[in-house]
């Protein structure tokens, strides 16, 4: 009977000593990563972590990660090598999330995961854009001096921090690459702020 292999996509191959010699022999040899070790680790974490979530509340949506600028643009239409990442939706309207691994920075996936949600769950209303402000006139009242920078270069792009879908994720990302850096009691009223913005969105 003739044996058959299922191959798993997901799956990226060891390459031994031995495969490396025959690649190279053929100058098939594979590239070297031009990303820093220590971003990378922490972009994919970043990634599993944001999988999980979405598994629960968008399991349509899909993460795909491309290890060069060259790949992420040739995998889709007009994108640019320089973007961090992208959001799309297909015909059959399921999410797919592509990342940039080499230009991609720590706001980049938290950014593109909450298109994704405010996209599957709907724009929010005035309700929500008080919650906001609220959230962050506390939120800058505890913010460290670089956190503060943030926040006020993005209230003076954005007139109205939910005034546009582009906005709000903006301000998930610099919250989220922040996060952890911030004082329990902040970290409290962003949570309030998620729940409070969960709801609206049902």
């Amino acid at each position: 009977t003739e044996e058959t292999f299922e191959v798993d996509e997901d799956v990226v191959p060891e390459v031994t000593e031995g495969a490396l010699s025959l690649l190279d022999a053929f100058g098939k040899k594979p590239k070297k990563s031009k990303v820093d070790p220590k971003k990378r680790k922490q972009v994919l974490d970043q990634v599993a972590k944001a999988e999980k979530s979405l598994s629960k509340i968008s399991p349509k949506t899909k993460i795909v990660v491309h290890e060069t600028s060259k790949d992420y643009k040739s995998s889709g239409r007009n994108r640019n090598q320089n973007e961090g990442g992208v959001y799309e939706v297909d015909a059959d309207g399921n999410g797919t999330i592509h990342i940039n691994l080499e230009s991609a920075n720590e706001r980049t996936v938290a950014h593109e995961v909450f298109h994704a949600l405010l996209l599957s769950k709907g724009m929010g209303d005035k309700q929500a854009q008080a919650i906001t402000n609220k959230m962050l006139e506390a939120v800058k009242k505890s913010a460290s001096p670089e956190l503060l920078v943030e926040l006020e270069e993005f209230s003076s792009r954005y007139e109205q921090p939910l005034q546009s879908e582009e906005s709000i994720a903006e301000l998930f990302g610099i919250l989220a690459s922040e996060y952890d850096t911030l004082p329990r009691p902040t970290q409290n009223i962003i949570k309030r702020w998620l729940d409070k913005l969960a709801k609206l969105f049902g």
